[in-house]
């Protein structure tokens, strides 16, 4: 009888240890899975937090250069400064006499307010409740719009280069101004504003072979061309160090040439056209390579060619014409016959 005793309170002891094990086994699993919904919700809590932290103005979308070959940029090459702005008497005090003043009305409006505000100034302040910055925009195109091209509505490009290079120039990011604030919003004390993506535009970018020296000087010399096209290229790599088609455009206006009767927008450097007298040149320079330097021909105002007549332009003939001649009167059955050597 003891000893069937003895044996259920070792069975006893025995199950309560399980017991316990189990319950403690358990309890740590839940707490494995409140620990891991709690990571969960909370991940990136802190990223959360200091945005709800901050009061955000956009001021640009950021967008990448387009540079020539010497780095020199072709696209945000004009800079402005932008003050953000607390709304304190010592701050409101300092842009007062650098804004412009076609915004100085809305500007001391915004401050008045009680908010924080971005305006354009024409120099950089040092003052206490206001940070500036340099913001880079793309000056008036027109020497190279039909290299750098335009963009569309959503930032993309839509023509030229800013078309061609689009996934490495565009980008989501925008330049802020932002300052600190607590819970409901309001400006913490002591805090001041600063920029955030301030030199992202010139972070990425394209290098060109474009020479803009060697550009502005094609364009120098051909502002009496109505129509036509310049394209100056390097002898012995063929890269293009200026292209001008004309007439050209404002980038910056797109809508002021839409009805344009000259169509500003075909890139005639880049069009395909027949290649006309143009390649009598090179007819040229091949025959004398020859030593085809005597050569005359007697023009008669065509010339008949295996099985058909082919005309000059004028249809009398220039009559007996050398080279010299030739190339002057751009005869066309000169340049048929050149190489057909009597």
């Amino acid at each position: 009888m003891r000893k069937k005793t003895k044996q259920n309170k070792i069975k006893t002891v025995s199950f309560a240890a399980r017991a316990a094990v189990c319950y403690f086994l358990i309890m740590l699993m839940l707490l494995t899975c409140v620990l891991r919904v709690a990571v969960i919700n909370t991940k990136g809590y802190s990223e959360v937090q200091a945005e709800q932290s901050q009061y955000k103005i956009k001021v640009k979308k950021v967008r990448g250069t387009i540079y020539d070959c010497n780095m020199l940029p072709l696209t945000n090459n004009k800079n402005k400064v932008m003050a953000a702005v607390l709304p304190t008497p010592r701050a409101t005090m300092a842009i007062s006499g650098v804004i412009n003043e076609e915004d100085r009305d809305s500007v001391m409006e915004s401050l008045k307010k009680n908010k924080i505000t971005v305006c354009e100034v024409s120099k950089e302040i040092d003052c206490e409740g206001v940070a500036t910055t340099d913001v880079f925009s793309t000056a008036d195109t027109s020497d190279v719009c039909h290299i750098v091209g335009y963009l569309d509505n959503n930032s993309h490009g839509a023509a030229g280069l800013e078309a061609a290079y689009d996934d490495l120039l565009y980008g989501e990011e925008y330049l802020y101004a932002a300052v600190e604030t607590d819970g409901k919003g309001n400006v913490l004390g002591g805090s001041t504003p600063y920029f955030e993506n301030k030199s992202s535009s010139l972070s990425n970018g394209v290098v060109s072979t474009i020479d803009i020296n060697i550009q502005k000087a094609v364009c120098a010399e051909s502002y009496d061309i109505k129509k036509g096209a310049v394209i100056v290229s390097e002898a012995k790599t063929g890269e293009i160090k200026a292209l001008l088609s004309l007439p050209t455009f404002d980038t910056q206006n797109l809508q002021d040439y839409l009805n344009d009767k000259n169509s500003p927008f075909i890139n005639r450097a880049l069009s395909a056209y027949s290649v006309g007298s143009v390649f009598k040149s090179c007819v040229a320079a091949a025959g004398m390579e020859n030593g085809f330097y005597d050569y005359k021909y007697e023009c008669t105002g065509s010339s008949f060619i295996v099985d058909r007549d082919f005309k000059c332009h004028k249809a009398e003939g220039h009559g007996l014409v050398d080279l010299r001649q030739a190339l002057a009167f751009t005869c066309n059955c000169f340049f048929y016959n050149y190489k057909n050597r009597e």
